[in-house]
């Protein structure tokens, strides 16, 4: 099945029935291209990867949720956002060494 197929039919779910909908395919990529293609069309999405790959740069990085859940509250009134700063310089030091 195309992305394009895959995403009308995810588009019309909620569309129609206006509930969340859980997507999944047999591949990173292939998850990454349908989240961005929904994207684009206007569906919200959160684009959940694996901790071992919040590292890896692609499209979808502004709507993964480890990257979303840094802002949340707003960048200038956030804990876990000054938490997660703190951890990254801790780490940039460790790696330092």
């Amino acid at each position: 099945m195309s992305v394009v197929t895959s995403a009308a039919i995810v588009y019309h779910m909620v569309r129609n029935y206006h509930q969340r909908v859980l997507v999944c395919a047999p591949s990173n990529i292939a998850v990454d291209n349908l989240a961005f293609k929904l994207h684009n069309i206007g569906i919200n999405v959160v684009r959940v990867v694996a901790r071992s790959r919040e590292s890896v740069s692609g499209l979808v990085e502004n709507i993964c949720l480890h990257n979303m859940a840094l802002y949340v509250g707003g960048k200038d009134n956030n804990e876990l956002y000054r938490l997660n700063q703190v951890l990254q310089v801790r780490s940039s030091a460790v790696s330092d060494v």
